[in-house]
């Protein structure tokens, strides 16, 4: 976040308006425990035929490390790692219709690339 700022040049107020919202997230540094769960994450992928990538390597060691689900557009990417909670917009079973109001209304696709669980909202995970 940070990065995009300086990159879209903010001025001095936009900067702190964004370090006042930072300042309300714990920031979780790297220790002996998370880097050995960030490589059994790497390997796990590897022997699976799924490679990860870095980043997300570390997103969802964070996630086993703090035994929190992990809340993700992009499911696909983390659905392979067996000890990973995940939570997502994303539908698992694009094909079933779901009841809504007494009525069964089939899914669309979402802005995402999956479907929506609930067709008639559309839901943004943040």
């Amino acid at each position: 976040m940070r990065q995009g700022a300086l990159d879209a040049n903010w001025g001095p107020h936009k900067c702190a308006v964004l370090e006042a919202y930072l300042a309300d997230f714990s920031i979780l540094h790297s220790d002996s425990l998370l880097c050995a769960t960030w490589a059994a994450v790497r390997n796990e992928s590897t022997q699976k035929g799924r490679p990860i990538g870095s980043a997300d390597a570390w997103i969802a060691a964070t996630a086993l490390v703090l035994l929190a689900p992990l809340v993700t557009n992009n499911p696909k990417d983390y659905r392979h790692l067996d000890q990973l909670q995940l939570i997502s917009a994303a539908a698992e079973q694009a094909s079933d219709p779901v009841e809504v109001g007494g009525s069964r209304i089939p899914r669309r696709k979402s802005a995402y690339g999956g479907f929506l669980k609930y067709p008639c909202f559309d839901y943004r995970i943040a």
